[in-house]
C-alpha cells in the first residue's frame, strides 16, 4: 500500500498538494486513508484529479472532503 509521501507530485512546475492533508476526515495515518475509504483513498483523489467535493464512483457512504478550519 502506498504511503502519505508518495502522493505530492509536481505539474507544471507547481507541487499539487491533494486535498486529504486539509481534510477533517484524514485518519494521519502512514497509510493513506480517511473515514470515507478505510482501505485506501483511490489515487485520482490523492493525486489531485478527482475533486472530493462531489462523491466518487468507488465510494459506498456519503463523507466527502471537508476542509479543516484554523
Amino acid at each position: 500500500m502506498a504511503k502519505r509521501e508518495d502522493y505530492y507530485i509536481g505539474k507544471s512546475n507547481e507541487l499539487n498538494i491533494c486535498q486529504c492533508n486539509n481534510c477533517i476526515n484524514n485518519n494521519r495515518d502512514e497509510f493513506v486513508t480517511c473515514k470515507a475509504f478505510l482501505s485506501g483513498i483511490p489515487e485520482n483523489i490523492l493525486t489531485g484529479e478527482f475533486d472530493h467535493t462531489k462523491k466518487h464512483p468507488e465510494q459506498d457512504n456519503d463523507i466527502l472532503f471537508e476542509e479543516i478550519k484554523g
